[in-house]
């Protein structure tokens, strides 16, 4: 920046060289001008017209810069929006899993609670028979009848549970693929 010449200060400067000179001889009489000369007075507003047109580039820089700060914080806060959002479906997502999980264990249960009666029927069934196999080793004819009618009703008893593991393990897995 260009150093602005105050008109006072040049006064003085005309004031002092005059002194020095006019030291030998009579005094001199001189007016004082609060007015500068004109070429002074134009070149200090040049200088002052050249600052003026600097600053206002930089502040359209800066406008400028501060727009696209504007619009990339903008973006930003949309895709932090975005990432909620998806954050939010995920832990909906999760809960969702949990109880489906929660239902599936029952299910489990279920079914390991069906398949450990199934497994003692078939050990009570196969008990019976290995005793009718004993009694018809051993020529006992009369009790095989016998044995024969529980062992059929042990079995009709099996065939309807085992109908009934069918139909329920149908309608769960029915129900699953629909959901």
């Amino acid at each position: 920046m260009q150093k602005i010449g105050f008109p006072s200060m040049r006064s003085l400067d005309q004031f002092k060289s005059l002194s020095k000179s006019a030291s030998g001889g009579p005094p001199k009489t001189f007016a004082y001008s609060s007015r500068p000369p004109e070429s002074t007075s134009s070149g200090s507003l040049a200088n002052l017209k050249l600052t003026a047109e600097k600053l206002v580039k930089e502040q359209a820089s800066v406008k400028t810069d501060l727009e696209m700060a504007n619009t990339k914080l903008k973006k930003s806060m949309e895709h932090i929006c975005a990432l909620e959002e998806k954050l939010q479906n995920a832990f909906n997502d999760n809960a969702k899993f949990k109880v489906k999980q929660k239902e599936d264990e029952k299910l489990w249960k279920g079914l390991e609670s069906k398949f450990s009666s199934t497994k003692t029927l078939c050990d009570q069934l196969t008990e019976t028979l290995q005793l009718l196999a004993g009694q018809v080793q051993d020529g006992h004819f009369m009790g095989l009848f016998e044995t024969l009618i529980q062992t059929h009703e042990k079995l009709h008893c099996l065939l309807c549970f085992h109908e009934h593991l069918n139909l329920s393990s149908c309608f769960t897995g029915a129900g699953r693929k629909r959901a």
